[in-house]
Parts: C-alpha cells; structure tokens; sequence
C-alpha cells in the first residue's frame, strides 16, 4: 500500500515485531514503524480488543496521517 501511494499502519504483537521489521526491509521500508499491540490477541475479550483498540487509536492515526512525533 505504502508503495502505492497510500498510507498504511502495521499492527503486530511483540513476538511478530522481529518478522515484520525483517519483512519490511525485504520491501525497502528500513525504518518502518510499527504498533504493537498486546499478546495474544486471538483469545482476548471483546473488552480487552476494545481497550487495546481505544489505546491505540491515536498512534495509528498518526501513522495513516502521517503525523510522527
């Protein structure tokens, strides 16, 4: 998407961070940032997904709009 033209943000748990970071350099992205979210999420409650959802709102905004800081 990103290569295309349109903003895109990665959401990944802390055990798939090191497979997305090597993935994104195969792609050209070396610095390509990325939110993580809990683990794992598979078996979370609708609660917890929405929690962890309404946290990181703002960050994956940022990255869609293309708002780093």
């Amino acid at each position: 998407m990103e290569k295309s033209g349109v903003p895109a943000a990665v959401i990944c748990t802390r055990p798939f961070l090191e497979q997305s970071k090597a993935m994104a350099v195969t792609h050209g992205f070396i610095e390509y940032p990325f939110v993580e979210v809990f683990h794992p999420i598979a078996t979370a409650s609708p609660v917890s997904l929405q929690a962890e959802a309404e946290r990181v709102t703002d960050e994956v905004l940022g990255l869609l709009l293309n708002v780093r800081g």
